[in-house]
């Protein structure tokens, strides 16, 4: 059975070089680097060994926190995966993100029939704001954490505007339609579960118009779709991310080898966000792949 994984990569390019090798071993690689750094940075050399091959993503996002630009990256690399193979699984993350199991048992998950998304309803959640109202995307007026003096509107945002009219009109009657849910936002799924949310969004245009017009898509976008698109979506089980969230500034960068204790204690297979300086820790984590464990 094929895997694939789907990378989105902007920072940390020593992690992103490691991350792609290990990837590699397990399966094919599509890599997108955000437009805004330099591609060649990020890339690994003397890869032509690995079992896996690399693709690097056709068309490069300028992608700004918060914005639809990562969800449309992020399903331009799905296209190109579809337009490959047939993947039994594909999996989400970002370039610091880092396999935590030996490569044995990461071959057990990727072959299992695990839907791993983190989908929580958010009808009574204060977050229910990013989506009950307009947010202009990828504007100067639509960047969020903008400057105050940075807000406004250029001609060319016009006919962002307008849509976003259009769109305000109809969203109270979307939202009864499409309950929106949340949840971090890397994931791995099923190929077939994959196949029925394309399916579901090549039904329902107006779902991702509506999701471009919203704030911190990337968090609500495939949580949502795959609530509606998937049955029995109660069987997935969580992110297949270890994220702590329990530390100031958030989240917690791994960097030291002693913290390999945390990862394994997680029981997750991937973890994130990994520092630029964390070679011990990943030379650690390295030398388990191999492992039985």
């Amino acid at each position: 059975m094929e895997a694939g994984f789907a990378v989105l990569a902007h920072r940390a390019p020593p992690v992103c070089q490691r991350l792609v090798r290990r990837l590699l071993r397990l399966g094919d690689v599509y890599l997108h680097i955000d437009a805004k750094v330099t591609l060649e940075d990020f890339v690994p050399s003397g890869i032509e060994h690995l079992p896996g091959r690399l693709h690097l993503a056709r068309r490069r996002f300028n992608i700004r926190w918060g914005s639809f630009a990562m969800i449309e990256a992020t399903l331009a690399l799905l296209a190109e995966m579809r337009a490959t193979r047939p993947y039994h699984r594909i999996t989400l993350l970002s370039g610091d993100s880092y396999p935590i199991f030996p490569d044995r048992r990461m071959r057990e998950f990727l072959c299992s029939a695990t839907e791993a998304i983190s989908c929580q309803p958010v009808t009574r959640d204060s977050r229910r704001v990013r989506t009950e109202r307009i947010f202009m995307p990828d504007t100067t007026m639509g960047t969020l954490k903008a400057q105050i003096t940075d807000r406004f509107l250029a001609p060319s945002d016009v006919p962002d505007l307008l849509a976003a009219i259009e769109l305000l009109q109809t969203r109270a009657e979307f939202l009864q339609r499409n309950p929106v849910h949340i949840g971090g936002q890397w994931w791995s799924l099923t190929g077939e579960a994959l196949g029925r949310i394309e399916a579901f969004l090549q039904a329902n245009p107006d779902f991702t118009r509506h999701f471009r017009y919203s704030a911190i898509p990337d968090e609500s976008f495939f949580q949502t779709a795959f609530m509606k698109a998937v049955p029995h979506p109660e069987r997935r089980v969580a992110s297949p991310l270890h994220i702590r969230w329990d530390t100031k500034p958030r989240p917690f960068v791994f960097l030291l080898p002693e913290q390999i204790t945390d990862l394994r204690a997680s029981n997750k297979p991937f973890t994130r966000k990994v520092a630029e300086e964390s070679a011990e820790l990943l030379d650690l984590l390295d030398a388990e792949a191999n492992s039985e464990a």
